[in-house]
């Protein structure tokens, strides 16, 4: 007989999930199947179909409910309620949560670029190992009453460093970036590229990382080391060590390494790194030449390495100062700088890191600030807007049972439904942020700076924040929470009495006022410089750089083609180069009252044509004369104004010159020109001592001045001369009015990103302003019905609506006008010459947000003068 049994282990796991009160059903099916099918495919075939048959029933609804699950109470309906109204009001204000949360996205995106940016600039050369402690010496010399702070320090500084135990590597670099260099790879020459002259412990110290290649390679003669950009430019795809590169039509160079390209936050910008042992060139004391820099040792102070440095400066004096007639109010002293504030550091002569002015920085870091408060400002003042739009429904929830804390879970619910939108939507404006201050301003975020711990911390914080916000949304209301009055729609008086609307309002404008107020006053400066009388003409007039290849043979031709075309007005070589902050300072000695007096003092040279080329004032005396054989010999010089005033000279003319760079140039002063500016404006005009560029003589630009009607081929022309002359070098010019711009780049960056901030911020503000007029008007409706009915006018209740906006418009111009005026001189002290400020630049940010609030709010106060007196009694 067959036992009609099933299995006895797929039974108990029946037993196990299925719920009691559907057991026996289940079971009793499932027996009565496997019966029948016992009896017509024998037993293997029931089991396995019986087996299958228990695992299809169990579903979620056949198992067992857990004893210990909660079943829902009046707390759980009321959350899912609160959750529901919250979804629904979005769905019902999608206008007011849009604009909310589109706000407070552009204001959080926005600091969060400006934040980044900051840290980044901040985060300068903190990538290279043991940043803390390496060094750059540079120089500080005091010399006829002069104080003057350089970058470079003597040549045979770094020698003499390594002899000190303290110090575990020295060496100096030498950085090309004057000059036009050529370098020629098959036929094909570049000159864009920043060549640095280095030894081995330069890539030890930077630790640089070498793709193909090692440091030593650095030691060896005719050796250069190129960044991986730079050999995939040179060389595409081809394996470039071993190839030949040669070096202004005369030097041929091995490349023996790739290294990778400097990170962006480096204050040492270049392209490819030359040994020095391929120049027999020997350092000296008495010259300023190069960068030099130190590593100390782990666990030496840099207190007492700073002191032997000092010791090192005391004990070669004499060597340093052999040409100068030195007293004892002179002397020459180190400048000790660790890498890391190289960066924020503008002050020093002959830099050529790459520096950002660090007053910009923090100007940056108050526009954050202040964007991150309006941010949040502006969100409260719309959530409250929309809590009291549906303070009805929070009401019945709350006469339905649920507790005082009702307000709460409703902004709670809000600011959860505003992260499911905020979060994505910062993060694209962000995002897309980035793109755009690469394109639009040259800023470039590194993907480090992104990742960085204090950025991420900043998100952090500005999440935290945004929480937070609910919380105090909750207070502020619940403070003045009356049940009764909110069944109609209403906040209690208190609200009125905190002066919660007045205060919020009043930060918002004042924001927006401040960067009104200092958008003008940057916008005033930078015309201010744009109109300044530079001391020249700067139109139509080309400046071309040379290549060093042409000190061989001299450019004299070059310029006599260049004068014999159509268009061309004059031409002549200058040393001058009007968009570069650095000085070429030389060993001169110069006449005083006092006799013969040397030192460091500011010289170029420039050709028989340039004073009338640039169209610059001669004040006193003669200018340079061909026909005059002492001119030819190169023994006059020019001074400027500045130069009488500073050497004490009341006679100049006649007076006695000698200039290091040129043995023959000891002369006299033939002539004063009045002070031109040859640096930006954040300098004084100091003291210049002008040579003759004589025919034979190399200069790195040639000026060239145009008629200010000319052919639209004449640049063209002038490009085929230059390729005449400078075969396969590639051309490099512009104008000398675009020179100049560049001379204000980074403030022209920092007034971008104001006007970029005023946008955000009359934009916020306007929503702002929008949503506190809606509020004031569903506060203020039975008021103005009852005003109406005792004889108000229609214009004395628009009056009305926009009066308590001019008030808060006139406590916020009180409240900014100080911290406008703090940080405009704060700014504006950065420069030797500046505008003066004046009470217009108080009083046109008040009258331009009064005129916003009379776009914004007057739709208000318009529906308040014609506001329906039984419609408004029947509600309240």
């Amino acid at each position: 007989m067959i036992n009609p049994q099933p299995p006895n282990w797929i039974e108990r796991f029946l037993n196990w999930y299925c719920a009691p009160e559907l057991l026996d059903e289940i079971q009793g099916d499932a027996h009565e199947l496997y019966t029948e099918r016992l009896e017509e495919h024998g037993k293997l075939k029931a089991d396995i179909r019986y087996i299958y048959d228990i695992i299809r029933f169990c579903r979620l609804s056949n198992m067992k409910r857990s004893s210990n699950i909660r079943k829902p109470d009046s707390w759980d309906i009321l959350v899912h309620s609160t959750l529901k109204i919250a979804t629904r009001n979005v769905r019902r204000n999608k206008l007011l949560f849009s604009v909310k949360v589109l706000s407070l996205s552009l204001c959080l995106a926005f600091s969060l670029l400006l934040a980044v940016f900051v840290l980044q600039e901040y985060s300068y050369d903190q990538h290279i190992a043991d940043h803390q402690s390496i060094y750059r010496i540079g120089t500080k010399t005091t010399t006829l009453g002069a104080i003057d702070e350089f970058a470079n320090a003597p040549g045979l500084l770094s020698e003499a460093l390594e002899e000190i135990p303290e110090i575990q590597y020295a060496t100096r670099v030498t950085l090309w970036g004057d000059l036009m260099h050529v370098f020629t790879v098959d036929e094909i020459s570049y000159t864009q590229e920043v060549g640095m002259i280095v030894q081995e412990e330069f890539a030890r110290m930077f630790n640089l990382q070498f793709i193909q290649g090692n440091s030593e390679s650095l030691n060896e003669p005719d050796n250069i080391v190129l960044t991986e950009s730079t050999a995939k430019k040179f060389f595409g795809d081809e394996n470039p060590v071993g190839k030949i590169i040669t070096l202004n039509n005369g030097f041929w160079l091995d490349v023996a390494g790739v290294i990778e390209d400097p990170l962006p936050t480096s204050h040492l910008k270049f392209d490819l790194l030359v040994s020095r042992n391929s120049f027999d060139v020997q350092p000296t004391w008495d010259e300023l030449d190069g960068y030099t820099y130190c590593k100390i040792r782990p666990g030496v102070s840099a207190e007492v390495v700073e002191s032997k440095i000092i010791q090192v400066y005391d004990d070669h004096l004499l060597e340093i100062t052999k040409h100068l007639d030195i007293n004892e109010n002179d002397s020459f002293a180190p400048i000790f700088q660790n890498i890391t504030s190289i960066h924020l550091n503008k002050e020093l002569k002959n830099d050529s890191a790459v520096t950002r002015d660090v007053v910009n920085l923090h100007f940056l870091v108050i526009l954050s600030v202040v964007f991150f408060f309006s941010g949040f400002i502006n969100f409260l003042n719309l959530t409250i807007a929309d809590i009291t739009s549906h303070l009805k429904q929070i009401s019945v929830l709350q006469i339905m049972g649920g507790s005082s804390s009702g307000i709460a879970q409703s902004i709670l619910a809000n600011t959860l439904l505003g992260i499911v939108v905020l979060v994505p939507l910062t993060s694209l404006l962000f995002i897309l942020g980035i793109n755009a201050t690469e394109t639009f301003l040259g800023i470039t975020i590194a993907p480090s700076s992104l990742i960085s711990m204090p950025f991420l911390l900043l998100l952090g914080m500005f999440l935290s924040a945004y929480l937070l916000s609910s919380k105090i949304c909750s207070l502020l209301i619940s403070k003045s929470f009356n049940l009764l009055v909110a069944l109609k729609g209403k906040l209690g008086t208190q609200f009125s009495r905190m002066g919660v609307r007045e205060s919020l309002l009043t930060l918002q404008l004042s924001f927006s006022i401040m960067i009104i107020g200092l958008i003008l006053i940057m916008v005033d400066q930078f015309d201010f410089i744009s109109k300044a009388d530079n001391g020249y003409e700067d139109k139509q007039t080309l400046v071309i750089r040379t290549p060093v290849t042409s000190f061989v043979s001299g450019i004299s031709t070059f310029e006599e083609s260049l004068r014999k075309l159509n268009g061309v007005q004059k031409v002549s070589m200058s040393s001058l180069d009007m968009d570069s902050e650095s000085d070429d300072r030389y060993f001169s000695e110069i006449e005083t009252n006092d006799g013969m007096k040397n030192g460091y003092f500011n010289h170029h040279s420039w050709g028989f044509e340039f004073l009338d080329l640039l169209k610059i004032e001669l004040v006193e005396g003669r200018n340079f004369d061909r026909s005059r054989g002492t001119d030819q010999s190169g023994k006059v010089f020019l001074i400027n104004e500045s130069a009488i005033e500073v050497y004490g000279w009341k006679d100049p003319i006649g007076k006695k010159v000698y200039v290091e760079e040129d043995k023959l140039s000891y002369g006299r002063v033939i002539g004063v020109v009045k002070d031109f500016r040859t640096t930006s404006m954040y300098k004084e005009i100091e003291p210049l001592i002008v040579g003759l560029t004589n025919d034979k003589s190399w200069n790195e630009h040639v000026y060239v001045k145009l008629d200010a009607i000319h052919s639209s081929n004449l640049i063209a022309e002038i490009e085929e001369i230059y390729f005449k002359h400078f075969e396969d070098v590639p051309l490099s010019w512009e104008y000398l009015d675009s020179k100049l711009a560049n001379l204000y780049y980074q403030d022209t960056q920092l007034r971008d990103i104001f006007k970029i901030g005023l946008l955000i911020s009359l934009m916020v503000s306007c929503l702002g302003i929008f949503s506190i007029s809606a509020l004031m008007l569903i506060l203020k409706a039975k008021e103005m019905s009852i005003r109406k009915v005792v004889g108000a006018r229609s214009y004395d209740l628009f009056y009305l609506h926009i009066s308590n906006f001019i008030k808060f418009t006139l406590l916020a111009a009180i409240c900014s006008s100080p911290i406008i005026y703090y940080l405009s001189n704060y700014w504006l002290n950065n420069f030797a010459y500046r505008i003066d400020l004046n009470v217009w630049y108080f009083i046109v940010p008040c009258l331009i947000t009064l005129f916003i609030i009379l776009v914004t709010s007057g739709v208000h106060g318009l529906r308040s003068s014609k506001i329906d007196l039984l419609k408004t009694l029947k509600e309240g």
